[in-house]
C-alpha cells in the first residue's frame, strides 16, 4: 500500500490520542526507508527539512531530515505532545528547562538509533541534532497539530 494511503488509513481513526495511541499509529504505519524515502525534503534555508504529510482535526505527520552536523533550533510544541522515530540515522535529544524567561538550558539528552521511538511531552524544550556526517531522518505525529510552537534563542 502506498505511505501516504497507509499514513491516511490509520490516522483517519485516531482521536484524541495519548503517547500509547501515537505509538501504536506509528508502529501501524509501518514506517520503513523505502516508504520514507519519496517524502524526505531538503532543508529551504532551514538547517533541516520538514514535510507535512498528513494533517487532521487531532494528528499531524511529518517527515524530518537532519543532513549530517546538523540540529533543529531549540523549541518547543506549543499544547501538542508528539511521538517520534527515527527511520535512518542516529539523533541526539537535547532536553532543556527555562532557567529565566527565555533562557534554556540544557539538563539532559538522550540517543537514539533506528527503530526507536522518543517522545515530546506537553510543553517540553527541546532540539534534535545529528551527531553524524550521514542524514538523520525522522517520523513525527503530533497531537492536537502543531500550533504555537516557539523557537528560542
Amino acid at each position: 500500500m502506498d505511505f501516504l494511503r497507509q499514513i491516511k488509513e490509520v490516522l483517519s481513526k485516531v482521536e484524541h490520542p495519548g503517547f500509547r495511541e501515537l505509538t501504536e499509529a506509528v508502529q501501524a504505519i509501518g514506517c520503513t526507508r523505502e516508504k520514507i524515502l519519496p517524502y524526505v525534503t531538503s532543508p529551504d534555508g532551514n538547517p533541516y527539512g520538514r514535510n507535512v504529510v498528513y494533517r487532521s482535526d487531532f494528528v499531524e505527520a511529518v517527515v524530518i531530515h537532519i543532513p549530517g552536523m546538523k540540529q533543529t533550533p531549540i523549541h518547543n510544541h506549543g499544547c501538542s505532545i508528539g511521538c517520534g522515530q527515527v527511520v535512518e540515522g542516529n539523533l541526539i535529544n537535547h532536553l532543556y528547562v527555562l532557567e529565566k524567561e527565555d533562557e534554556p538550558f540544557a539538563y539532559e539528552q538522550n540517543r537514539y538509533g533506528p527503530g526507536q521511538f522518543f517522545f515530546a511531552t506537553q510543553g517540553q524544550i527541546h532540539k534534535m541534532r545529528n551527531p553524524s556526517t550521514q542524514r538523520l531522518v525522522t517520523f513525527h505525529l503530533y497531537s492536537p497539530p502543531l500550533q504555537e510552537m516557539k523557537i528560542y534563542k
